[in-house]
């Protein structure tokens, strides 16, 4: 049983950091989106060009590509460490950004599931754990105020309006053409930036919390069966 723990402890640790490199990648891009749009929609009104449109579109592809690389990382992870239930399976999940008319709802789906599957109240509140001399000498700190207290318990709407907005952009620039268009499709790209940084963000906080209950339940266990 000791061993077992040890071994979760450290599947945990290697498969979360494994899904932040992921996530990190996510925030890098939504931040260059957010960043185009901006500088786009600067260009439109100052000369009336459309200027880095293409960059723009393939800031928009590469955002979803990263989002659904790191939803399939916190999907496996979310299965492998036995936490909460996932409508859909890591593929599932990811590749529904890109079939078509799959990807209008199924997005949303998976991202408020991976929000729901994320809470850390599904395990037990447990004090900080602090090694004094190494994993085999903890003690007890205070638990601190984790970043998921600060998000919202219920995501649909953030992410309704992310990918509302998302899908309203680009079918926009796809069917429409930029345009006149072109400042409503910017400022959507900007707005879609804001919501998915803050969606990612607040998702991953919550896991943050959630690997930490984890590795406390486990570094407890493993105390408790050498003594």
């Amino acid at each position: 049983m000791d061993i077992w723990r040890h071994s979760l402890g450290a599947s945990v640790v290697e498969g979360r950091r494994f899904e932040r490199t992921r996530f990190t990648r996510v925030r890098v891009a939504i931040a260059f989106l957010a960043g185009v749009g901006a500088l786009q929609l600067g260009l439109w009104l100052a000369y009336d060009a459309q200027g880095i449109a293409a960059l723009t579109s393939f800031a928009n592809f590469v955002v979803v590509v990263l989002i659904s690389m790191w939803m399939s990382a916190a999907y496996q992870n979310t299965r492998d460490f036995g936490w909460g239930h996932l409508r859909y399976t890591k593929g599932q999940a990811a590749w529904s950004f890109f079939i078509p008319l799959l990807n209008i709802y199924r997005p949303y789906r998976s991202l408020v599931g991976l929000h729901a599957a994320s809470d850390p109240n599904l395990l037990p509140q447990v004090p900080r754990l602090v090694s004094d001399q190494g994993p085999a000498n903890y003690r007890q700190a205070p638990t601190q105020r984790r970043v998921f207290e600060r998000t919202f318990n219920d995501l649909r709407f953030p992410v309704g309006a992310f990918w509302g907005m998302y899908v309203a952009a680009n079918v926009t620039e796809q069917f429409l053409g930029r345009g006149g268009w072109s400042p409503v499709v910017d400022l959507l790209n900007i707005l879609v930036g804001g919501l998915a940084w803050f969606v990612v963000t607040s998702i991953e906080g919550r896991r943050d919390e959630l690997e930490r209950r984890t590795l406390a339940l486990s570094h407890f266990g493993a105390k408790r069966a050498r003594e």
